[in-house]
Parts: C-alpha cells; structure tokens; sequence
C-alpha cells in the first residue's frame, strides 16, 4: 500500500498531489509544501487512532470471554508479596 507524493513545478511554486496505488486516483487536489504535511499529519494521526481502537476492541472481546476470576489478580500500581520479596533480597 503506497501514497507516492507527486510534485509539479507551476508560477506559483512546486505543487503536489498525493496519488492512492490502491485505487490508481489522486486523493488529494494540489497543495502546497505546508499543506501537503498537515494532510500527511491528519491522515497519519486517523491510522494510527484506528489501530488504537481496534487493539481495544479486540482487549475488550478477550476480557468478555473470561468464565473466572481469580481472586489473587494484583491492583494496579502494586506489588504482590513474591515480587516484593525479589526487590528486597
């Protein structure tokens, strides 16, 4: 999967586009250097926010299939006595 910036010199400056090889379209209009980035930032942030939720999604259908709780689970931020007891000696 690939989005190769193209770029094209005009009167104005050097303009680019963004080109999908998944659809063999354009998924951006021309755009500056700077706008080019930010859209490469927000597309970048989108992915990297939906991999967070799936991750999460797929944590949360794990904990739902848990039959039995143990009742030695640990508290979070705390040490249980056998971890406690590897610090100390």
């Amino acid at each position: 999967m690939g989005y190769p910036n193209h770029v094209k010199k005009t009167p104005k400056g050097l303009r680019y586009r963004v080109w999908s090889t998944i659809t063999d379209t354009y998924i951006s209009g021309e755009m500056s250097e700077k706008e080019l980035r930010e859209f490469e930032l927000v597309r970048q942030v989108r992915r990297s926010v939906q991999r967070i939720w799936q991750d999460m999604d797929r944590d949360v259908a794990e904990t739902e299939k848990v039959t039995k709780w143990y009742r030695n689970t640990q508290k979070f931020g705390r040490l249980t006595n056998e971890q406690y007891e590897k610090i100390v000696e």
